[in-house]
């Protein structure tokens, strides 16, 4: 009578789960949409008009001061405080003489902000 009992409770228990399961369409995105573009120079170039150099503050700059690290131009310890110091303009030297940017007077203009935001970066964000 117990495994009666018990396998009549497995059974009602169990059953309203498989019709779940059963109806259970996940979400699959199409191919194309999980992979990049092939030709990434199809993709539009955002200009930037910003002028930043040393003695500016703000979120701007700690945004520089971010990607110039990543990219090697400052080093890992470098202090990153939204301040444009003697650091940072030399980072932006050491990229301006390397994109191509002429004068190489590390001012962060329009064409530098601009070729520097159109590297693309591949980071993997996830913590270990």
């Amino acid at each position: 009578m117990d495994k009666l009992i018990w396998a009549l409770l497995l059974v009602l228990c169990i059953l309203p789960f498989n019709n779940l399961l059963q109806n259970y369409d996940p979400i699959v995105l199409p191919e194309e949409q999980l992979d990049p573009p092939a030709n990434m120079d199809a993709m539009p170039l955002q200009i930037y008009t910003a002028v930043l150099r040393k003695g500016d503050t703000g979120p701007e700059v700690v945004r520089l001061q971010e990607l110039l690290q990543l990219l090697g131009y400052l080093p890992p310890d470098a202090l990153i405080n939204g301040i444009y110091d003697e650091a940072t303009q030399k980072a932006v030297q050491a990229f301006q003489r390397v994109a191509g940017v002429a004068p190489a007077d590390g001012i962060a203009g329009p064409e530098t902000l601009t070729k520097l935001y159109s590297i693309p970066i591949d980071v993997d964000v996830s913590q270990p």
